[in-house]
């Protein structure tokens, strides 16, 4: 049996959005050629990369400053140090992991699953792959990581 995040599809359209998305990685994954971002920006379409900030390499450099000079104990408490993934750590994320993507389907027509098997166990975690969810507004509302299926409610489903 597959690991899979479930989620409340926000409409058919974006569904079939976060389909295409993970045939689009998995075919990446599988044929390991290196990944050109401008490419992938283009193969992905305008309503998946819109979803990412764009910063400068200014304010890249000055949140970096921030972040080192901030102690470990108080940078991920700081909302200042907060952060949107951006586009680049996405797709690094999903396609320098330990997953296989098997699939994304509908378990009814409000209820959508995204499929994946781990390579290894224990993996470096979800982070992305709930990501890919959100980015297309789908709400998550259950994982199943291998350990057993977890319910999530409104407040952990937060926004990438």
């Amino acid at each position: 049996m597959s690991n899979y995040i479930l989620f409340e599809i926000y409409n058919k359209n974006h569904f079939e959005k976060l389909r295409n998305c993970v045939e689009i990685f998995n075919r990446h994954i599988t044929t390991e050629v290196p990944v050109h971002m401008e490419a992938l920006k283009s193969e992905l379409g305008d309503d998946f990369v819109k979803n990412f900030p764009t910063h400068t390499k200014k304010e890249d450099e000055d949140w970096r400053k921030r972040w080192f000079n901030t102690p470990v104990n108080i940078r991920k408490h700081d909302p200042g140090l907060k952060r949107r993934m951006s586009f680049e750590s996405l797709v690094s994320g999903l396609l320098e992991n330990d997953f296989q993507y098997l699939r994304v389907a509908r378990d009814d027509e409000g209820i959508g699953r995204l499929e994946f098997d781990s390579a290894s166990w224990p993996y470096g975690g979800l982070t992305q792959l709930k990501n890919l969810v959100r980015v297309f507004s789908h709400r998550i509302i259950g994982i199943d990581d291998g350990t057993g299926y977890t319910s999530l409610n409104l407040e952990h489903d937060k926004e990438i």
